[in-house]
């Protein structure tokens, strides 16, 4: 009995969620995994990730966002690609740029591929870490960094590709 409690307790404190082509909601309040086979994941609104919740999402996973939508992390956003398999957030449309995540809280990006938005990262959170990445035709105009990082605990950005 104790071993049957012991999983059903575990897969509550972190689901995978299947969205399944449909839009994720406007906040996720609960630990959630995105992966490839439910993929493409649409965000059409403004997504925050809530403190002490973490947003997982696994290599291969395609994140389509519409333009002008940001993704606002307060907890936990691991983006977990792999180099056969990296994970992709591009707009909805060539002519449409999504804006950026805003981080107030912890990202960790491993093989991501960032194409068709403002910028990528703008963070005033505790860590950033960045790796094997690769940004491109990001640009929203004169004073657009590509990333912005501010009194952050943590900078880390190794063997990343940072292109305009």
């Amino acid at each position: 009995m104790f071993r049957a409690l012991h999983i059903i307790i575990i897969s509550c404190l972190f689901q995978a969620i299947a969205w399944s082509g449909e839009p994720l909601p406007a906040v996720i309040e609960r630990d959630t995994i995105l992966t490839r086979e439910e993929s493409p994941h649409y965000i059409n609104q403004n997504l925050s990730i809530s403190s002490g919740t973490t947003l997982k999402i696994n290599s291969g996973a395609q994140i389509i966002l519409s333009g002008g939508v940001s993704i606002n992390n307060s907890g936990r956003l691991l983006v977990e690609g792999s180099s056969e398999d990296p994970v992709l957030f591009t707009s909805d449309a060539p002519e449409t740029r999504w804006k950026y995540i805003s981080n107030q809280g912890s990202l960790i990006a491993d093989h991501l591929i960032i194409r068709r938005a403002v910028r990528f990262i703008t963070s005033y959170g505790d860590t950033v870490i960045v790796r094997n990445c690769d940004v491109a035709d990001t640009y929203g105009g004169v004073g657009d960094d590509c990333i912005g990082v501010h009194n952050a605990d943590k900078v880390l950005i190794l063997n990343t590709s940072l292109t305009g």
